[in-house]
């Protein structure tokens, strides 16, 4: 994603805004967040599926184990943000807290 995208800027041919900067922060994160459990969870099933790997029945469970965790954690993130989306935009905000984009709602209040 370019300064120049209009993802970014919200008009082809403008200079990006904080806030957009913000939303493509945010966004870059989540899709992070949310292609990780999924590809852990398909490596463990494909694994699972293959007839070329012999398993021992200790492996067998961890893959199992290893894809429950993952399709667990992507339900609560896809909760989550769905959660967050059905906020009213003028009560949620973004900020940067140490670097990272989070997602806040209500006033932001800020600590010393």
């Amino acid at each position: 994603m370019t300064a120049m995208d209009p993802a970014v800027t919200g008009e082809p041919g403008q200079a990006p805004t904080e806030a957009n900067r913000m939303r493509a922060a945010l966004l870059a994160a989540v899709s992070h967040d949310l292609r990780s459990p999924l590809a852990a969870a398909t490596a463990a099933v494909s694994c699972l599926h293959s007839h070329h790997v012999e398993l021992t029945v200790e492996d067998h469970d961890e893959l199992l184990a290893a894809a429950d965790e993952s399709l667990d954690r992507l339900i609560y993130l896809t909760a989550s943000l769905l959660d967050v989306s059905r906020l009213q935009p003028d009560l949620a905000r973004v900020r940067t807290c140490h670097g990272s984009p989070r997602v806040r709602t209500g006033p932001l209040q800020c600590r010393r």
